[in-house]
């Protein structure tokens, strides 16, 4: 069957701005989560402080209290650590996962 360039190229350029629409559409509920899972993970962690980090732990013993639970929750949002998250990308130091994590 013969189409002609023409109609070819306006079905190619159709299909594009189909994606594109579509990329909008989603990326507004992109934002809206990875805003709900910041707000969430803040009372998370805040919960983690106040609930299982006391006054009379040193700071290294807070440090270790701390961790495994942030783990956990990174775990939770993102199914990864954030050491291994920073292992995939080749990033090294104390880069944050929850800002700089791609959901896409």
């Amino acid at each position: 069957m013969w189409i002609s360039p023409e109609f070819k190229l306006y079905i190619i350029k159709d299909y594009q701005r189909l994606k594109k629409d579509e990329a909008n559409r989603l990326a507004i509920g992109w934002d809206a989560k990875r805003e709900l899972s910041k707000i969430n993970y803040r009372i998370h962690t805040d919960a983690v402080k106040e609930f299982l980090i006391t006054p009379t732990l040193s700071p290294q013993e807070m440090a270790y209290t701390y961790a495994p639970e942030a783990d956990i929750l990174n775990m939770a949002l993102f199914g990864k650590t954030a050491a291994q998250w920073r292992g995939e990308k080749g990033i090294s130091g104390k880069n944050k996962i929850r800002r700089n994590y791609e959901y896409r």
